[in-house]
């Protein structure tokens, strides 16, 4: 039995998210071939509360139900103050909607103000939060959207969620961005061997960041230049290539500094988060990579992340510079 509340608000920063679960909710609420008469949708930017009001109000045709959306609405306290007078008549609506009637609110606010809207809609309604996905969280979206079990194709799926850059808060990389890449894998003979798997990969656009990183591991520079230029010249992005070495960087010195402590494979996974696939990759490496040359290689990189932020010189230089620094 599908029960839930009829005020609705969903928020959170995956905005692909939030349209699944508003869509999902119709979906039980409302018979398709009747969609049409019994749901509505208002931008909260053109919004008048006197036809959302009227909207609420009308009763469902041919259904039990009918749902009406709000879309994108903010809730930080900016907005709360900007939108005074809307959020006043918002919150004397939402105590007055019929049982027949759902209203779904949207929002890619991630923090709500606690002001005297949220504490009446409180009252009256359910709050899902949808957030960006965790490890295990995105692990099992990656096995879902590809349709295939995550027991019999881990090394795959970690290999993907290790390499999308969807872990990487600094790229702000989005499930749709990911879902672009997972619609090129699905194209792949996932039957094949882990190592032609993860070949193609490699040379699907988007993931040949990761033949950069693993030249750079290598510390070789004229590959690594290589790729580096064909990747700009295929228009992609200074910033995103720059945090997928740092993050490689990283997980050189943990790899590095856990041996070092005598943590075993699944003391790092758990802790750290890097997966046993990556692990076992990276450590390949780890002796070609003295404590000197990862601390001048962080160095370089925090130098780099001012220098992008603040500094006139073209991005794509100041990255080619700093991976020759890396290499040399």
């Amino acid at each position: 039995m599908f029960k839930i509340r009829n005020i609705i608000l969903i928020h959170g920063s995956e905005s692909f998210l939030i349209e699944k679960h508003s869509k999902d909710i119709i979906d039980k609420l409302v018979d398709k071939s009747f969609y049409d008469f019994n749901v509505s949708k208002f931008e909260f930017e053109d919004l008048e509360t006197e036809k959302l009001y009227n909207s609420l109000q009308t009763l469902p045709l041919m259904s039990d139900n009918k749902v009406v959306i709000i879309e994108n609405m903010p809730l930080d306290k900016g907005a709360i103050s900007k939108y005074k007078t809307v959020f006043e008549e918002l919150a004397n609506i939402i105590n007055n909607v019929p049982p027949s009637t759902y209203l779904i609110i949207n929002s890619s606010t991630e923090k709500l103000f606690n002001g005297k809207f949220l504490k009446k809609f409180k009252e009256v309604g359910d709050i899902k939060v949808v957030n960006k996905l965790n490890r295990p969280e995105l692990m099992k979206y990656i096995s879902n959207y590809l349709g295939i079990k995550q027991a019999d194709n881990i090394k795959l799926i970690n290999y993907i969620a290790d390499n999308s850059g969807y872990l990487i808060a600094e790229l702000k990389m989005t499930l749709l961005d990911l879902n672009n890449e997972l619609d090129k894998i699905k194209n792949l003979d996932l039957n094949a061997s882990d190592k032609d798997i993860i070949d193609t990969l490699t040379k699907i656009s988007g993931y040949n960041i990761f033949n950069l990183t693993d030249s750079i591991l290598e510390k070789s520079l004229k590959k690594s230049l290589l790729i580096y230029n064909t990747l700009m010249d295929d228009n992609d992005d200074a910033f995103r290539i720059f945090y997928m070495i740092l993050r490689t960087i990283r997980n050189i010195l943990i790899i590095k500094e856990c041996r070092r402590r005598g943590m075993n494979n699944i003391q790092i996974t758990k802790k750290y988060g890097i997966s046993n696939f990556e692990l076992k990759k990276i450590e390949r490496y780890t002796n070609s990579w003295t404590y000197k040359d990862l601390k001048e290689a962080i160095n370089s990189s925090y130098d780099l992340e001012v220098g992008l932020k603040s500094r006139p010189i073209k991005p794509r230089a100041q990255v080619e510079n700093y991976i020759l620094n890396l290499c040399t």
